[in-house]
């Protein structure tokens, strides 16, 4: 297989150097894959004369007919994989193949594929099979169709003035969202026709949402306006902000009392007054006048964005007015920018107004625990109030009681398993013989019950490698398929809100969110979250960045920590920082999710640097699954002994310490022999928070990262693992066909711990945090209405993860034993070898046979230091790792926990 990849390459080395030089045939004859010579023709500059020269040579060699009947094949990837390639073939025959396959395809996958070809063609008499073949779809068709018939232009268009009094609510659809392309006097009637007559409130919503996008004058209307439909009153609103004067805040303002639209209504005077400043002075006014209490407390909300001018104004003669604004803020409990403000004020007459003020509002619980958390000394004890340590920051996790006793019970268990195996297994030994002869009969047994356990754990690892393997082949040929004009194509792939939780990151920073900024995809934003950092990150994001301080209206869906300032650069519209009171990381997402605005959020560490393409391939698999996909996650690649620059890469090499060495064998086993197999079967159960993507309503859904802010009033410490197993099991409860996923070429590089107690820490941390989860989600462990995570999953974590450590630990203090009084025979120790060296020596080589399969990552010679490593690491390393997870293990069982953080030296430039 590698030699014949090498001589495909040297085909195609030619193909793109010398194209016309190259002799068809002679291609063929060596079975250079088509699809990849196409995609050359694609990518070397030719006219289009000359790519019709050389198709004809495909027609005259009869390969369109072979992938003609693959449009047929069992298999899904064989059509997929013909539906592209013909479509680079332009011919009448076969186009009018992909028409008949369309109509017949049953999956809506394939579907797309066979679409993509057809639009490839540009073939007007097409559109009427491509609109027939939309009837009955599900949304993902159904938005990808809308997407490519884009491409048709006014032949759409033409076609689709005649069909505008159909009754067929799929043509309705796909009209409203041409319309949304194409601005036609003709299709502004149509909207307005189906915004205020249509019986279907889908299409309501969606000629509304059209009309706000190219016709916003249209629901400056009190139909609009005060519709019963929440969506549209929200839509009508936002659009009416276009005329950016005071009437419309007039009007607005109206809805500021509406519970459900209210929201909405906060949001679009801010916009107004981030356009327009100089209207702040006419909102005050309203401010003063109004009497509704709900209108007054939603202009303070507003008001409170623009903090910085009321606190300038206590040194003007409006000081009285400004005194009460800033009083209303509070009494709304919209303190983090005040309190944020007041510590890094250096005016005293400022200072001594707002004293008078915080003595005012103290009286209030809530503000005063605020203040006795977060205002600065000096001035609390003006305030004669006392220094308070923060109640729910999520430093420290309580353990119930009853995780206590659900591991004191485990604990039990897995140390009386054996010795009932044995006693059942010896009875008749056991009442015939004295003590000293049945412990050396249970010592060598004991060391056989090793043996067998991590047979069988190898055993898994080794069957997973398999689904593995398949999994692997599965998305490499689909990622083959795929080129750029598909994923360029606007509408094919969804937005992405890319998440970047930063506590103290001052050393990489910079780096990462170049990185981040760099990233090749066609629609994202960046949010970098700065947590509560006590060094200089948020500061080196401003200076470099060049960052302001702005008026953002935040819809907190999810309960979170306060924030104290969001920061944006005109010049770099796609990157949102947003500074925040510290809660940890998984609060830190929560606020992330609230600020984000695209159909996904992909969580990522700031320390993290992500290749060019990786969001590309970690979003393309949603291609391929019209069910959806709640949560993919990325690999992970130490990058120790990496050289970056700014956030690229200028030479990559495996770690020179030992200890990363071991970790980089332990990612590749752990993510390409674990997860991508477990991903197969739908048991996914980990996605890491250094690069992972969730559906943003799911997540919303499941109640976001867990924390004490939330629903569920706790804290976690392994808050990615915790959340993929709600969404999961959100997915079950729902009986929805909606799947996690990973992706093993989505690379993500971050660095891991060079010192055996950063280590132990972050080790120590995840094993805690799998306990956690364990214990809280218990009653799905052996569920069947929980599929394969209730059935094989979760037991597996449970069995081999939480509990394996105990027994593995056990088994090497009795074999130590065994060796002391002599009793280990020389097959025992052969056995255990083999089960223990042996066997997890074949798995990791497998791993990373498999890694470097297609990407070789690491030269010849560091791949022979790898594979070493990966034999040493079972003498020493790995009973370091099970002595963590030990120790970790009776550890939680204390009353309170730390995160613990593992020190970083920055990325080697």
């Amino acid at each position: 297989m590698r030699k014949f990849r090498q001589k495909e390459a040297y085909y195609i080395e030619k193909v793109g150097k010398n194209f016309k030089d190259i002799d068809i045939d002679l291609i063929i004859e060596n079975r250079v894959h088509l699809n990849q010579l196409i995609e050359h023709i694609k990518i070397v500059d030719m006219s289009d004369e000359e790519k019709e020269k050389y198709t004809q040579i495909f027609i005259n060699n009869n390969v369109h007919k072979k992938y003609i009947k693959r449009l047929s094949s069992l298999s899904k990837i064989r059509r997929k994989e013909a539906a592209v390639i013909l479509g680079y073939i332009k011919t009448y025959d076969v186009l009018r193949e992909l028409e008949i396959a369309l109509i017949r395809e049953k999956k809506e996958d394939v579907k797309f594929y066979i679409l993509w070809a057809i639009v490839k063609h540009k073939n007007k008499n097409s559109i009427p099979v491509i609109l027939r073949s939309v009837k009955n779809s599900t949304p993902f068709y159904f938005n990808k169709v809308s997407s490519l018939m884009v491409d048709y232009g006014k032949d759409l268009y033409y076609y689709l003035s005649y069909k505008m009094d159909t009754d067929e609510e799929y043509l309705q659809k796909l009209i409203i969202n041409f319309a949304s392309y194409f601005p036609k006097e003709s299709f502004r009637f149509f909207l307005i026709e189906k915004a205020t007559k249509s019986s279907s409130k889908e299409i309501k919503e969606l000629a509304v949402n059209a009309l706000s996008e190219n016709y916003p004058e249209v629901l400056d209307d009190e139909f609009f306006l005060k519709n019963d439909d929440e969506e549209i009153r929200k839509k009508a609103i936002e659009a009416i902000a276009y005329k950016n004067n005071f009437s419309t805040i007039i009007k607005v303002s109206e809805f500021l009392a509406d519970e459900k639209v209210y929201q909405t209504a906060i949001s679009t005077i801010s916009s107004i007054l981030r356009s327009r400043p100089g209207l702040i002075e006419k909102v005050l006014e309203l401010f003063k006048k109004e009497k509704n209490s709900e209108k007054k407390k939603a202009y303070a909300r507003i008001l409170s964005l623009r903090i910085e001018y009321f606190m300038y104004k206590l040194m003007s003669r409006d000081k009285e007015y400004a005194k009460e604004i800033i009083k209303e803020i509070m009494f709304s409990h919209k303190t983090s920018e005040i309190i944020d403000f007041v510590n890094k004020n250096k005016i005293e007459e400022i200072e001594i107004e707002m004293i008078s003020v915080l003595n005012s509002v103290k009286s209030d619980d809530y503000v005063k625990r605020e203040l006795s958390y977060y205002l600065n000394g000096d001035l609390l004890e003006k305030l004669s109030l006392e220094r308070e340590e923060p109640e729910s920051l999520p430093h420290f996790v309580t353990n119930e009681k009853g995780k206590i006793k659900f591991q004191w019970f485990f604990l039990l268990i897995t140390f009386l398993i054996p010795i009932a195996i044995f006693y059942f297994t010896k009875y008749d030994f056991i009442q015939n013989n004295e003590q000293t002869e049945i412990l050396k009969e249970f010592v060598v047994d004991f060391n056989i019950y090793l043996g067998f356990y991590v047979i069988s754990l190898n055993l898994i690892y080794l069957i997973i490698l398999v689904f593995s393997y398949l999994e692997k082949y599965r998305q490499e040929t689909l990622w083959n398929l795929k080129n750029m004009e598909m994923l360029t194509k606007e509408g094919i792939l969804p937005s992405i809100s890319v998440i970047a939780p930063a506590y103290n990151e001052e050393k990489n920073i910079v780096e990462s969110v170049n990185s981040l900024l760099s990233l090749d995809y066609p629609e994202y934003e960046l949010i970098v979250v700065n947590d509560g950092s006590k060094d200089s990150t948020l500061e080196k994001l401003k200076s470099y960045f060049y960052l302001e301080k702005i008026d953002y209206v935040v819809n907190e869906k999810l309960m979170t920590r306060p924030i104290r300032g969001i920061y944006f650069n005109k010049n770099i519209p796609n990157l949102i920082v947003i500074d925040k009171e510290n809660g940890g990381k998984a609060d830190s997402l929560n606020v992330g999710i609230n600020v984000a605005s695209k159909e996904y959020i992909c969580g990522i560490d700031a320390d993290s640097i992500l290749e060019s393409d990786s969001l590309y391939k970690l979003v393309s698999v949603t291609i391929d699954e019209p069910n959806g996909i709640s949560a993919v996650g990325g690999n992970i690649i130490p990058v120790n002994g990496n050289k970056t620059d700014r956030g690229f890469f200028e030479e990559v090499k495996i770690p020179k310490n030992p200890l990363a060495l071991f970790q980089t064998i332990e990612y590749i086993r752990a993510f390409l022999a674990g997860r991508l197999g477990w991903s197969s079967i739908n048991s996914l159960l980990i996605i890491s928070g250094a690069f992972g993507l969730f559906n943003r309503e799911d997540t919303i859904q499941a109640g976001g990262y867990m924390t004490e802010s939330e629903r569920y009033g706790k804290n976690t410490l392994g808050e990615d693992m915790e959340l993929v197993v709600r969404v999961l099991s959100g997915i079950k409860e729902r009986k929805s066909k909606r799947k996690i996923s990973f992706v093993y070429n989505a690379n993500a590089w971050t660095e891991v711990p060079e010192k055996f107690w950063s280590l132990f820490v972050q080790r120590d941390r995840w094993q805690k945090g799998l306990i956690d989860i364990l214990h809280f989600h218990r009653r799905k462990i052996f569920n069947k209405n929980y599929g394969t995570m209730g059935l094989i999953g979760l037991p597996y974590h449970f069995i081999f993860e939480a509990l394996g450590p105990i027994f593995e630990f056990s088994g090497i203090v009795v074999f130590l034993i065994g060796l002391y009084l002599g009793i280990v025979s020389f097959e025992i120790f052969i056995f255990l070898f083999i089960a223990v060296v042996m066997l997890g020596t074949v798995v990791s080589i497998s791993s990373f046979i498999i890694a470097e399969d297609e990407v070789n990552y690491f030269s010849f010679k560091e791949t022979i230091v790898l594979l070493i490593f990966s034999i040493l690491e079972n003498f020493g390393y790995r009973q370091f790792q099970n002595f963590v997870r030990l120790f970790s293990y009776f550890n939680s069982m204390r009353s309170r926990q730390s995160w613990g953080k593992s020190k970083r030296k920055g990325f080697n430039k």
